[in-house]
C-alpha cells in the first residue's frame, strides 16, 4: 500500500482537502456557466474587461478569456504585473483578483483602475444560498447580531457585516443586503471616490 492508498496519510498530507477541491472543479465551472449578473450591471458595456491577478487568480481570467473567446465579443485580457495597460481606462470592467489578498501586484492594478475610474466604486456580492429570513434584514448589520447557520454548527461572531456598514459610513458610503428572488442574497457596497 502507497501513502496515495491510505486515506489518513492523504488528510496529513492535504490539510486543506485540496483534492476535494479539484475534484469539484469541473462541476464549479458548469455552474458559473449558469450565472447571471443579478442585479444587472448598472455601468454601459464596457470595452474591455481587465482580469489582474498572479498564480491561480490569473489562471481563472485565462480560462474565462479561453472559455467566451467565441462568443463575447468584448476583449478579455489578463494582466500579471504592476499597474494596468493603458486600455484599462474609464470604460473597462477591471477584475482585480488575489486568493490571499495581499499580492502587490494585483494592489497596484486595483489603484490604478481606482485612479482611472468615474466617482464610485461598487462592490455586489451574492449567492443562490437560503437567503436572510425577512425577520432578520433590518438586524444583520448590528453588532453581535447573528443567524443560526442553516447546515448547524455554531453561529458566527456576528461582527462581519457590522465592520462593513462601519467602512462604508467611514468613507461617506453605503451598504445594503436584500434577498434575491429565486433564492439567496445580495449585498452591495458602494463607496465615493471623491
Amino acid at each position: 500500500m502507497t501513502r496515495l492508498d491510505d486515506p489518513a496519510a492523504l488528510a496529513r498530507l492535504d490539510p486543506h482537502d485540496a483534492r476535494r477541491v479539484l475534484a469539484e472543479f469541473p462541476a464549479q465551472c458548469r455552474r458559473a456557466c449558469t450565472l447571471q449578473s443579478d442585479p444587472p450591471l448598472r455601468a454601459a458595456r464596457p470595452r474591455v474587461v481587465v482580469v489582474a491577478g498572479m498564480g491561480g487568480s490569473a489562471a481563472g481570467g485565462d480560462l474565462l478569456a479561453v472559455y467566451v473567446a467565441e462568443t463575447v465579443d468584448v476583449p478579455i485580457i489578463v494582466h500579471r504585473g504592476y499597474g494596468l495597460p493603458a486600455l484599462a481606462g474609464p470604460h473597462a470592467v477591471v477584475i482585480a483578483s488575489s486568493y490571499s489578498g495581499d499580492t502587490a501586484e494585483v494592489l497596484s492594478a486595483f489603484d490604478v483602475a481606482v485612479a482611472r475610474r468615474g466617482d464610485a466604486v461598487e462592490l455586489i456580492v451574492s449567492d443562490r444560498g437560503t437567503g436572510v429570513p425577512d425577520y432578520a434584514l433590518p438586524r444583520v448589520f448590528e453588532r453581535f447580531y447573528s443567524l443560526p447557520r442553516p447546515e448547524g454548527g455554531s453561529r458566527s461572531s456576528g461582527l462581519g457585516l457590522c465592520f462593513v456598514a462601519e467602512v462604508a459610513a467611514l468613507h461617506d458610503g453605503s451598504v445594503e443586503l436584500r434577498n434575491r428572488d429565486g433564492g439567496g442574497a445580495i449585498a452591495t457596497l458602494s463607496v465615493p471616490l471623491s
